[in-house]
């Protein structure tokens, strides 16, 4: 192969790099053919399987004797890099650490 026809032939791949990808484009998309999976529902139905009250799936609920001030004051001062240390509370028994 000459030099010149060479030097032709890479012009005319560079120019027609696209090609490929304009064909590739009419295969349409890939989750609408038949044969792939589509949500049927089956997550919703298996969770008001499990749910007791229906009603929690619509809007839950707090629980009975919360503080939601106290709770609230954690979250401000997590926001704010304000929290407080953990205590340090030594255990006893376990083992097993070296």
């Amino acid at each position: 192969m000459s030099t010149r026809s060479r030097f032709r032939a890479m012009t005319l791949l560079r120019r027609l790099w696209f090609l490929p990808l304009l064909l590739a484009g009419g295969c349409g998309e890939p989750f609408n053919r038949a044969g792939t999976w589509h949500a049927t529902g089956v997550n919703r139905a298996n969770l008001d399987a499990e749910v007791v009250d229906k009603a929690d799936t619509v809007a839950g609920h707090g629980l009975p004797g919360s503080d939601a001030v106290l709770d609230t004051a954690a979250v401000e001062r997590l926001y704010e890099d304000k929290t407080k240390p953990l205590r340090n509370e030594s255990t006893t028994g376990g083992g097993g650490g070296q």
